[in-house]
């Protein structure tokens, strides 16, 4: 299986916080999405909408 994102898509959504929360938590859900899959949806709208949080580790 290819992994293909359509990034406009995922822009778009995370420009609202709780509409991207509630895509997220129905696409994870999906049984041909796994975890390296989840992760890049979320490094695809970090990066474009620049929400990046650095914590160390004490404070995670």
């Amino acid at each position: 299986m290819s992994k293909v994102y359509d990034v406009n898509r995922i822009i778009n959504i995370a420009k609202d916080t709780n509409e991207f929360c509630c895509f997220f938590c129905e696409y994870i859900k999906r049984k041909d999405v796994n975890v390296n899959m989840a992760l890049d949806v979320l490094r695809i709208s970090s990066i474009y909408l620049n929400r990046y949080s650095f914590q160390i580790e004490e404070e995670y």
